[in-house]
């Protein structure tokens, strides 16, 4: 963990040049140190995008971070306007893209994941995981060639540091700041590094910095076999459940078919990867139930489209070069083979379906060419403004367990928690939608003890 850093007036950051870019966006450049400890080393450009308020006196700028790592945040403004629209009216909403993503020195490492992609992620003997072995060390061999400095310095608390600068870049006062999934890991270290210049934080869809690796996944494979059970079990509870019952029969026989033989589809095979990656795709949200469900059962007919869809839906959610690089830099996490392999069955032990999944979806970490550049540790953010927490109650890829340790860790932390299934929750229901807007708007902090309860 790193001390509290005031913000330095000495930085070298010049002031955003913005120019129009289609539809009423505005488009700019901010240009950082590569190494923030070495402000006179190489420098890199970081892209940024703007939709102005539609108010003649806005509060100021809301930088928004949609999650990954791995997502463009850029894309993602452009594509949404900021997450809701009445925050258009007081605030400039402005995206950017962390380094390594988009338009921010992308990280290529060629196509090596696309061959790891492919393979079986639970290997059923030696010479199986022989193969995911050799797969995942030559992708992180190609991602080796982009050099060392670069991979060293494209973990978290380098993209804390270039959100300060960009801060200072649109030059309109403190921080106020959106960030979903892994963008609350981004928004917690910028207040572990700037707590004095929050004016207000939204951390929705929590990632704990005090995790490891290890228990990062652990979280994640269990809370993923509970929202797996969930699914299935509203297939059997509906009046038209295209699985017949019961619904994980079903699943698990699909699953052991998919293995032997996966199915052939014009955009590749379909087999145990692809129906992991779908089934946590199907996790996210609920609107996305009934759509896995029929997926399912076309595929126990042999037409395996619907998974390869959804499974193609969780794969484009992030850049998996920049994915990897930043995962295997923010936290310490087993190297080497034997390490790796025990790990992977530790969490299939307590997640059957998808513990070892989970895990070896990262196998390549096992490989990575430099070492963790930060050690997990509680974020206090001392003498921060209010910082909001809030996190549904059955989400998988960001368990409610980590919104409850970064809330009592935070000084200022207020949780909220929204008693719904899937991946946040801001802009979902009116509850959590009027409560995160007071708070941005006028600084409103919700009680202690808040939940918000749409079921």
């Amino acid at each position: 963990m790193h001390a509290p850093t005031e913000a330095d007036p000495n930085l070298a950051v010049t002031a955003v040049a913005w120019q129009g870019c289609d539809d009423g966006f505005e488009c700019a450049q901010v240009t950082v140190p590569l190494d923030h400890s070495d402000p006179e080393g190489p420098m890199i450009d970081l892209a940024l995008i703007r939709l102005p308020s539609s108010s003649a006196e806005p509060i100021g700028s809301l930088f928004v971070n949609p999650g990954g790592p791995g997502t463009s945040g850029v894309e993602y403004v452009r594509a949404t306007g900021g997450a809701h629209p009445s925050l258009h009216q007081d605030f400039h909403i402005v995206g950017f893209d962390p380094r390594g993503i988009g338009g921010s020195d992308a990280l290529m490492c060629g196509e090596g994941f696309g061959a790891f992609d492919q393979l079986d992620p639970v290997p059923d003997d030696d010479g199986e995981q022989a193969v995911l072995d050799a797969a995942a060390k030559a992708f992180a061999d190609s991602c080796a060639a982009q050099g060392e400095r670069r991979l060293s310095h494209i973990g978290t608390t380098s993209v804390a540091q270039d959100l300060e600068w960009a801060r200072q870049a649109v030059g309109d006062g403190q921080l106020n700041y959106l960030g979903f999934s892994y963008g609350t890991a981004i928004g917690l270290a910028y207040a572990e590094l700037y707590p004095q210049q929050i004016r207000a934080m939204v951390l929705d869809g929590v990632s704990d910095p005090t995790q490891t690796l290890e228990e990062l996944l652990l979280g994640q494979a269990i809370a993923t076999e509970r929202a797996m059970t969930a699914i299935l079990d509203a297939c059997d509870r509906s009046d038209d459940c295209p699985l017949g019952t019961p619904a994980a029969e079903a699943y698990e026989r699909l699953a052991r078919r998919l293995d032997d033989e996966p199915l052939a589809t014009g955009s590749g095979p379909v087999g145990a990867s692809q129906l992991d990656n779908a089934a946590i795709m199907s996790s996210y949200s609920p609107t996305l139930w009934s759509r896995f469900h029929s997926a399912l059962a076309d595929a126990d007919r042999g037409d395996g489209r619907g998974l390869a869809d959804m499974a193609a839906r969780y794969s484009g959610l992030t850049s998996f070069d920049a994915y990897l690089a930043v995962t295997c830099v923010d936290a310490p996490h087993p190297v080497g083979s034997t390490d790796y392999q025990r790990f992977a069955a530790r969490l299939a032990a307590v997640a059957p379906r998808f513990g070892a999944s989970i895990a070896n979806e990262l196998l390549p970490c096992a490989y990575w060419p430099v070492e963790p550049s930060r050690t997990p540790g509680p974020v206090t953010a001392s003498g921060a403004a209010p910082i909001l927490v809030l996190n549904k109650t059955n989400d998988a890829a960001t368990p409610l367990e980590n919104a409850r340790r970064v809330a009592a860790n935070l000084e200022s932390g207020r949780l909220v928690i929204h008693e719904a299934d899937g991946h946040t929750s801001f802009g979902e229901t009116e509850c959590t939608t009027t409560l995160v807007l007071r708070y941005l708007v006028d600084l409103e902090v919700p009680p202690v003890g808040t939940v918000c309860d749409d079921r």
